[in-house]
């Protein structure tokens, strides 16, 4: 699913709304200002109907939990060991923190995972410690094969050339994943740079 698409960046720049509520209390110069715009805010958060999850927030809610992780790269006999641990923000939101060794070096990730009900979207985003860039990717589940397949853009880390990402995560079963991250070439074909398996926790 997309959640394991969070760490795409892991070998892109290393190789290769929130509800607007924040800051709206008024300034008040007087004891008058403050009592209409209480129930000027309180009126309008009636008014305004919360959104229900939808079947795409559930699925992803599937993965929450602790997950061991294996990564491999392509053409390598050695591999990385990490842990991903997955929780839920409400009913639409789950955050992930990846915590392992890449390349005999710490790495630490953080992923956001959600389903845009107006684009109709499952999106996400990826901020590691290798990296500067927050990435931003976008993809469809199919709900028959258990595949999130999501695209996004970055950057190379050595010449600052802009990367197209192509990750693909297949639930295997209810407790193990497999997702692979490639990079899209010229011709637009995804050469495989890098894939994880992931095993729950029990």
């Amino acid at each position: 699913m997309k959640c394991c698409a969070t760490f795409l960046s892991v070998l892109g720049p290393c190789l290769l709304g929130a509800l607007g509520l924040a800051g709206c209390a008024g300034v008040s110069t007087g004891s008058h200002a403050s009592e209409p715009m209480t129930l000027e805010v309180a009126a309008a958060q009636d008014a305004m109907p919360m959104p229900q999850a939808a079947p795409e927030h559930k699925e992803l809610h599937k993965m929450v939990g602790t997950w061991d992780a294996t990564v491999r790269f392509p053409g390598q006999a050695e591999t990385s060991k990490a842990v991903a641990v997955y929780r839920a923000v409400g009913e639409f939101w789950v955050v992930s923190d990846f915590t392992g060794e890449m390349m005999g070096a710490p790495f630490f990730g953080h992923g956001q995972d959600g389903y845009d009900m107006n684009t109709k979207k499952h999106v996400s985003t990826w901020v590691d410690s290798w990296s500067t860039e927050v990435l931003l990717f976008e993809g469809n589940y199919d709900k028959a094969t258990r595949t999130m397949t999501s695209t996004g853009m970055g950057h190379d880390a050595q010449s600052g050339a802009p990367v197209k990402y192509h990750n693909v995560s297949k639930m295997t079963s209810d407790d193990s994943m497999l997702f692979t991250m490639s990079v899209v070439g010229p011709d637009g074909t995804p050469m495989e740079m890098m894939s994880i398996d992931y095993k729950r926790r029990k």
